[in-house]
């Protein structure tokens, strides 16, 4: 039972991480691994990237809810990627170009 739950866990992930690459392709965007914490925070303090409670500004701004969790995308250029709840429940996918703040995508 538990193998089962982990398979469709991961065929889960696969089918709704390729639309997002599908996405960052077509528009231009190079797809790298994530960034650790210390070499986000360093981006970050090296004015390389804008902070993630910045983007996260934005998005209050825009859309109601919480932030689910977050990854800094390395790539160029870099990409916050956030998954964000609303109120009524729906799960959000959030990306931002990490050098300029910029929301350059939602889905979901």
């Amino acid at each position: 039972m538990k193998l089962r739950f982990l398979l469709a866990a991961l065929a889960l992930s696969a089918a709704t991480a390729a639309p997002a690459e599908a996405y960052q392709r077509g528009r231009g965007i190079d797809l790298g691994q994530t960034l650790s914490p210390n070499e986000a925070r360093d981006a970050v303090q090296e004015g390389r990237h804008v902070p993630l409670r910045q983007i996260i500004s934005q998005i209050e701004a825009r859309y109601p809810g919480r932030m689910l969790g977050a990854e800094l995308q390395r790539g160029n250029p870099s990409i916050y990627v956030i998954d964000w709840l609303t109120p009524d429940g729906r799960k959000l996918t959030i990306r931002a170009n990490a050098q300029t703040g910029a929301i350059i995508g939602v889905s979901g």
